[in-house]
């Protein structure tokens, strides 16, 4: 029978208080009823609409357009408001419906019911669909936000409709009574394949999510709990309104590295003066959120600081996969089992099996003729109980099919498990299992397969084919082997080729059995030396692309490389610590280069960790090229953090040692850091060293460093007040960096000639080159970078009487430093916030924000002026005139109890310019 679809648009209203009316006065009631009645009927003749349902104090009704349902509920709140007045909510969606012989179904009459139940009395809701057809009308509408409706795929926007005699909701109105769509995208691997017989489990596991702050599902590796955490985020995506963030914990190694995992996943980088735990708190917050923190058993002891972060963010949930429980407090485990088993029964039955399900469905991915038979199903079944019903098994196993039948599998597999040589024999028996069917898919390869496979184990992360051929094979002749035989491990379910353009990964529990037979081989140290080799050619080629045209294609491999690279480092530190001198330089020649790349990422802190490890490793104090290189890297990391004393002296050991060596590069860059070094004590020794370093860069024709040299010797005179020198540089800088093609140049340049446009008034002009260089500090990913401009940005704006745009920028700029842990450039954004409040004329407010800032400032232990170059302080003093002393006194006193986060609360109304990170 074919059904009556049509497009309609759909009215839900519901007199509001009509139950209790009719307990306390029925004949009121009655009469309330009655007028909403007549009104209805009315109004809805008048406007072709079509009733369906009166239901107590509700009623169903539809029009065939949007613009007529509109018009219909405004009158009728206007009739209402007249004597005898009625209290009524209105909702409206439009949509595709099913009309029977007297009622109505679909999705858009459910969707009508919900938003018409977030409705005010006397209003009228719309949704996001009804808008965009009535949206040129003449009326007015208020956007109330996104929100996600229960049991509706797609969040939907809702406005209300704001015309003479319908009431208008506060834009705050539907606080709480629904889940606003989430403001922070999602980080969800997709599923890689269906899920099998674990639909129960799924529905337990969201349950408990329901009930509890923390969940952790357990179980020996191999069992899917991965796969069941990424279908728990599927499953969940409309519950949690600031989204699901999946970070996977398979490479750690140390449960140091857990929440810096988190942060990074989250954009949190590294602050001086503030632990990332803290940074998580904040950021975080009280947002509604899921993290999914995915293999945690080797890092089991991050348990405690996993707790702190759950008792300190009452809306999030977290749900862990371990092979062990965390242990804490407010954690509840779910344990999870293994397939069902199968029994020999009937094959259609057989079918319905989750672990014959999986079997087969694995088996038909490698070989497109697989099917279960009568003949086979013995076989099957008990390699299904050989493998104890656990997922990696199984799939292990399945993928032999490919070029052995279930028969001779099954034979093969009997010898395997009886090999247990890789295990102890006190682990539980399924790890043997497991381990056992490792073991088996290593004895199925050939000799040169083997040595590749073992040695994979020295990568942490993801590899390139050119890192395999590099680091696993003896020289280019037995290379070319690489292409074919990573395939073969493919094939055989050992390697792991993930999406991301040509690269590869090993499974953690294949990672573990290639590092004991790597051992096993004695082959250990000279893999992770030609590792450590390797990686240091990676990190040339990505200091190279630092500068220039390859700029922001190379700053893209850096987070690929970056667990590699820090492998590399730590076993050079190793070495170096055990008393390797040649071990030592090529670390710190590794952290020389890595200076640009550590400094756009943020990643201060891991620097000078780092380097004054590697310079600490032994006693030779011998000038070096390695220690010149780093000490340069040392110099800027401490001079981003604010460590002014360290960092000048740093310089001057670098200027010394580059003497001694007669090395005119590293003199240049020791030059280049005594300029910054006596920038805020002596400006004409900062200038005189700044002319000594474009003096050497143009003797070394080295237009790279010529360039930031430049660009530093503009800041300089900008500070003294010789505006015209200072463009002059700025401008070559700038040239150099166009011809170059460096972005981080042109940032840089392009932001110091804005500042120069703004001082000199031209502000129009300040905007447009601050634009340039914040697209340019972008396209390179140069957080901390963006979050300066943006802050200039807004006291650009500001002295432009542009408020609105003064205030999306610093407030955008808050969130920035906020990522990168800058806790200066957090209170410098208050300031501007204070200056803001000031200029709108609300002088209390700005007091109080200001005194809040110095507050934040010196709690941190931060130095803030008030806004570029002071200018913010005539902000604040005419903020002060306006008030009475008593009045100052009170503002500051309030301000002096406000919080960072009790500022941006005031402020959470306002739109935000989001910055691409």
């Amino acid at each position: 029978m074919e059904l009556n679809r049509r497009l309609a648009a759909i009215m839900f209203t519901d007199m509001v208080g009509f139950t209790a009316l009719m307990q306390r006065d029925e004949q009121l009631g009655l009469q309330k009823r009655n007028r909403h009645k007549a009104v209805f009927e009315k109004r809805h003749e008048q406007y072709n609409g079509e009733i369906i349902q009166y239901f107590g104090d509700g009623t169903l009704s539809i029009f065939s357009n949007s613009v007529e349902a509109v018009k219909c509920a405004i009158d009728i709140q206007r009739d209402l408001k007249n004597p005898v007045e009625v209290p009524l909510r209105i909702g409206i969606h439009a949509g595709n419906i099913v009309v029977e012989e007297d009622s109505i179904i679909g999705d858009a009459v459910n969707i009508a019911s919900r938003i018409e139940s977030f409705a005010n009395v006397g209003g009228v809701l719309i949704s996001d669909s009804v808008h965009d057809q009535v949206k040129n009308q003449s009326w007015g509408f208020l956007s109330l936000g996104k929100f996600n409706l229960k049991n509706v795929d797609r969040p939907f926007e809702i406005f209300a409709v704001a015309e003479e005699g319908v009431e208008v909701p506060d834009p705050n109105f539907l606080k709480g009574k629904g889940e606003k769509v989430a403001s922070l995208s999602s980080h969800v691997p997709s599923p890689q394949s269906p899920l099998l017989g674990r639909h129960k489990e799924v529905k337990d596991l969201v349950e408990l999510l329901n009930k509890h702050q923390v969940v952790t599902l357990t179980g020996t590796g191999g069992i899917g709990k991965t796969s069941i955490s990424i279908e728990i985020c599927q499953h969940l995506k409309s519950e949690f309104s600031d989204g699901i963030v999946f970070v996977s914990m398979a490479t750690l190694t140390d449960a140091k590295e857990v929440i810096p995992s988190i942060a990074n996943a989250l954009g949190i980088t590294e602050a001086a003066n503030r632990d990332l735990a803290d940074g998580l708190v904040a950021v975080i917050s009280d947002k509604k959120a899921l993290l999914v923190l995915d293999n945690l058993e080797h890092v089991i002891l991050a348990g405690q600081e996993i707790a702190k972060l759950s008792a300190n963010c009452p809306n999030l949930k977290i749900l862990c996969t371990s092979r062990t429980p965390l242990k804490i407090k407010m954690e509840h485990e779910y344990p999870l089992h293994p397939l069902p088993l199968p029994e020999p029964v009937e094959i259609e039955s057989l079918r319905n099996n989750a672990a014959i399900e999986l079997f087969v469905s694995c088996a038909q991915r490698v070989n497109k003729d697989f099917e279960l038979t009568t003949e086979n199903s013995s076989a099957v079944i008990q390699i299904c109980h050989r493998m104890d019903g656990l997922p990696l098994a199984i799939e292990l196993a399945a993928a032999r099919i490919r070029i052995l039948p279930p028969n001779k599998l099954l034979q093969r597999l009997n010898r395997a498990l009886d090999v247990l040589t890789s295990g102890s024999k006190d682990l539980p028996e399924r790890h043997q299992t497991l381990r056992a069917t490792i073991d088996w898919s290593y004895s199925l390869l050939s000799e040169s397969e083997r040595k590749l496979f073992r040695r994979l184990a020295v990568f942490s992360g993801s590899f390139s084919l050119e890192a395999i051929e590099d680091v696993c094979y003896e020289d280019k002749d037995a290379a070319f082997l690489a292409f074919d035989e990573i395939e073969s491990l493919m094939d055989k379910g050992l390697v792991v080729k993930m999406n991301i353009g040509g690269r590869f990964r090993l499974l953690q529990t294949m990672k573990d059995f290639a590092s004991e037979a790597l051992a096993a081989a004695e082959e250990s140290d000279p893999i992770l030396k030609k590792h450590a080799e390797h990686y240091y050619e990676v990190v040339k080629i990505l200091s190279e692309g630092t500068q220039g045209i390859q700029q922001d294609s190379r700053m893209k491999l850096g987070p690929l490389e970056e667990a590699n690279i820090q492998s590399a480092l730590d076993h050079l530190l190793e070495k170096a610590n055990a008393g390797s001198e040649d071990a030592q330089e090529n670390g710190l020649k590794i952290c020389g280069e890595l200076w640009m790349y550590w400094h756009i990422t943020g990643k201060h802190n891991t620097a000078k960790d780092y380097i004054n490890s590697f310079l600490e490793a032994t006693d030779n104090q011998d000038p070096s090229i390695g220690k010149c290189m780093a000490l340069f890297s040392l110099h800027v990391a401490t001079f981003t953090l604010g460590e002014m004393e360290q960092s000048k002296s740093v310089a001057a050991r670098l200027y010394k040692m580059a003497e001694i060596l007669d090395n005119d590069l590293e003199m240049a860059k020791g030059s280049f850091g005594l300029g910054f070094g006596n920038m805020f004590e002596d400006i004409e020794k900062a200038k005189m060293h700044s002319d000594e370093t474009i003096a050497r860069f143009r003797k070394l024709q080295n237009d790279y460093w010529l360039g930031f040299s430049l660009w530093q010797n503009g800041l300089f005179n900008l500070v003294g007040g010789d505006l015209e020198r200072a463009k002059n540089s700025f401008s070559e800088s700038l040239s150099l960096f166009i011809k170059s093609e460096d972005n981080e140049g042109k940032g840089c340049a392009q932001s110091g000639l804005a500042l120069l446009e703004f001082i000199a008034g031209n502000l129009d002009k300040a905007i447009d080159l601050y634009q340039d260089a914040l697209l340019a500090f972008k396209t390179v990913g140069d957080r901390p970078e963006q979050a300066r401009v943006l802050n200039e940005m807004s006291w650009t704006y500001l002295a432009n009487k542009n408020t609105n745009a003064a205030r999306r920028y610093i407030l955008d700029s808050i969130q920035a430093y906020q990522e990168v842990g800058s806790d200066r450039g957090v209170g410098l954004s208050m300031n501007g916030l204070a200056a803001i409040e000031a200029v709108e004329g609300r002088p209390e407010r700005s007091i109080a924000i200001a005194t809040a800032a110095k507050y934040y400032a010196d709690q941190l232990g931060v130095a803030i002026e008030f806004g570029a170059n002071n200018h913010g302080e005539i902000y604040l003093d005419n903020a002060k005139k306006a008030l009475s002393a008593q009045e100052i006194e009170n503002s500051e006193k309030k301000g002096s109890h406000l919080t960072m986060k009790d500022v941006l609360k005031m402020f959470e109304n306002n739109p935000v310019l989001i910055t691409e990170k």
